[in-house]
This record gives C-alpha cells, sequence and structure tokens, in this order.
C-alpha cells in the first residue's frame, strides 16, 4: 500500500502486536498512534480480550474509533460520551456442555476456563482454576454444571497432557461450525465462541458502519485467531514474533511487538 493510497482504517491486534511484552504501548507506539489519526484515518482495536478488560483496552489505546473484543463478539464505538456498545453475542452454556462430552471423549480430560459475565469485577469461573492465566482478572473454581447453566460469553479448555494443536484440531474435525467458532490466540487454551463470529466478522461490522471496503482495511497480527480478519482485509502485516501460519498467510511483515513492529511499519506508511 503506497503513501497515495492509504488504508481508510487500520486495524491491529493487542498482545503480542500493538502491545509489548509487558502488555503496554510503548512511547513510539502511541506517536504512532497519533499519526494515524492526524492522517484522518480510522483506528480499531481488535483483540480476543473480554469486555471485563475493556478499561484496561482503552488505556492502551486511547485513540481507537471501536474496540471489537472477545473474538468479535462484542463491538463498542467509542467516542466522547463512552463506549457505546453496538453488537454482542454469546453461547449457550449447554452448547459447552455437549462440546466437553464429545472432546474429552477423544482427547481425555479438559481443563475449562468460563467467562460469563464481561462486568470487570465479576470472576472468571474455572475447573480447576490455573496458575498461569495470563490477565490480571479474578478466577473462581466453580463445578462446570454451574458455570455452564446460563449464556456465556465464550469457555476456554485445553489439556494437562497435550499440546494445543491436538485438542483444536481434534476440536474442529468433531465439533460443527454451526455450534461455535473455535480458535486460540496463543495463551494456551482452545477458545469457544459463539458460531459466526470472529475477528473477520468484528471486523466487517465495523468497516460497514464506517462506510469502509475490506480493500481500504489494514490489519495487523501475531496469532491464529488473527486469521480471519487477514482474510478479509485487503492489506496485512504479521509481527516478526507471529505464528508461521499467520506469517505464511500476511502481505508483509514487520518487526516483533518487543521492538514496536507496529510503530515502525506504520511510520514507514505515513513518512
Amino acid at each position: 500500500m503506497t503513501r497515495a493510497a492509504l488504508p481508510k482504517l487500520i486495524a491491529t491486534d493487542l498482545d503480542g502486536t500493538l502491545l509489548g511484552p509487558d502488555h503496554s504501548s510503548s512511547p513510539r507506539t502511541r506517536r504512532a498512534m497519533e499519526a494515524v489519526k492526524d492522517h484522518g484515518i480510522h483506528l480499531v482495536g481488535i483483540t480476543g480480550r473480554g469486555p471485563r478488560l475493556l478499561d484496561i483496552c482503552l488505556d492502551e489505546i486511547p485513540l481507537a474509533d471501536y474496540l471489537v473484543l472477545a473474538q468479535g463478539s462484542h463491538i463498542y464505538r467509542l467516542g466522547p460520551g463512552g463506549p457505546e456498545l453496538r453488537h454482542e453475542a454469546h453461547l449457550p452454556g449447554e452448547v459447552i456442555v455437549d462440546v466437553l462430552r464429545i472432546l474429552e471423549a477423544e482427547v481425555g480430560h479438559l481443563e475449562l476456563v468460563v467467562e460469563n459475565d464481561g462486568a470487570a469485577d465479576s470472576p472468571l469461573l474455572a475447573d480447576p482454576v490455573p496458575s498461569d492465566w495470563a490477565f490480571p482478572v479474578t478466577l473462581a473454581e466453580a463445578e462446570r454444571s454451574f458455570a455452564l447453566s446460563r449464556p456465556v460469553l465464550k469457555g476456554f479448555v485445553r489439556s494437562p497432557e497435550l499440546h494445543i494443536d491436538v485438542v483444536l484440531d481434534a476440536a474442529r474435525r468433531l465439533i460443527p461450525e454451526s455450534w461455535c467458532m473455535l480458535t486460540e490466540a496463543g495463551i494456551g487454551y482452545v477458545e469457544l465462541c459463539p458460531p459466526g463470529h470472529d475477528k473477520g466478522s468484528g471486523l466487517a461490522f465495523v468497516a460497514q458502519e464506517l462506510g469502509v471496503s475490506s480493500d481500504d482495511v489494514l490489519v495487523f497480527g501475531d496469532a491464529r485467531n488473527d486469521l480471519p480478519m487477514f482474510g478479509w482485509a485487503g492489506a496485512s502485516v504479521a509481527m516478526a514474533n507471529a505464528h508461521p501460519d499467520v506469517i505464511a498467510a500476511a502481505r508483509a511483515r514487520t518487526l516483533s511487538n518487543r521492538e514496536d513492529g507496529v510503530a515502525v511499519y506504520l511510520e514507514g506508511l505515513l513518512g
């Protein structure tokens, strides 16, 4: 994409992409985001993080026009009046019950974490509580029957013995797409999300609201949950630290998130 044909919308993943290893945006990255806005380009943060982390996301990408959360199932328009929820979707708890029944028959016992409430002070429910959860939220141990007794934002499953790719491959082979969307975001869990929702669908929703064509969208990402938006957008950039599948799908590459790769690419694009 040349300077004469700048994108009308730039969407970036957060963890592993826009944010450094400490999960914060550097001064250089913030200056690059200011340059994006100075050029009149829409800025969108797009992440697997759920709405309980909305305020933390806003702290790191404060100039965003939209935030697409929870793998595309929760979309917020941002403005002077505060975040406005434009779209939300949930997954029936009984669907995850059925997924676990089928998947555990194939791969053995799975550990479960459930996000069933988007409030910042509500705990994630887990069976059992993991000691290595990636984000600063409260987790509480709960029986599966309770955790899955109502609709959820999404579920997370992992095997204590098998590599995530084994579990993900089995899930994609055994679980119908009409039940749930399956992905992984680099935190060691297979994610179970509402059907028909991913980063591609979330970004398409935002672009439609803004009147922007997919050809005029540039995206940045690093993990396999970014692949749907890489397939949808006209231009895509993989981080040097990205999963091999993401690097293969991207039209361009930049430095790692540790090296402010998004900022480096934007500096070259915007001048």
